[in-house]
């Protein structure tokens, strides 16, 4: 067994990487297949005596999504991941609600007073 870790691109939203993961999970090759769409990545487990990674990554683009060997960088995506998702709860919700704050204020129109 092989295990790869490609960039899935197109990965929309949790539903989209559900499907590809049951998608990849009903090919007989295939061992285990997770997709994170915050980090456009899926990693599978699969028999590489039975599947190529290239045949891999034709099928997953035949699904639809974009798949390519993992260019970024561990520490960029568990940054990008950090920044998404394991925010605590009420800090994610205070700076939603300040920047909420902030393009209120940026378009609402100025007052202007007049002087007579």
């Amino acid at each position: 067994m092989r295990q790869v870790v490609l960039e899935a691109g197109w990965l929309l939203r949790g539903s989209s990487a559900l499907a590809l993961e049951t998608f990849l999970r009903s090919q007989s090759e295939v061992e285990s297949a997770e997709a994170i769409y915050l980090t456009d990545t899926v990693t599978v487990t699969y028999d590489e005596g039975r599947l190529t990674e290239a045949a891999l990554r034709k099928a997953i683009q035949e699904c639809g999504y974009h798949a390519a060997p993992r260019a970024m960088h561990t520490d960029v995506l568990d940054y990008r991941m950090s920044r998404t998702v394991n925010l605590p709860y009420k800090d994610a919700v205070e700076r939603t609600r300040q920047e909420l704050a902030r393009r209120a204020s940026e378009s609402s129109p100025r007052s202007t007073s007049r002087r007579h």
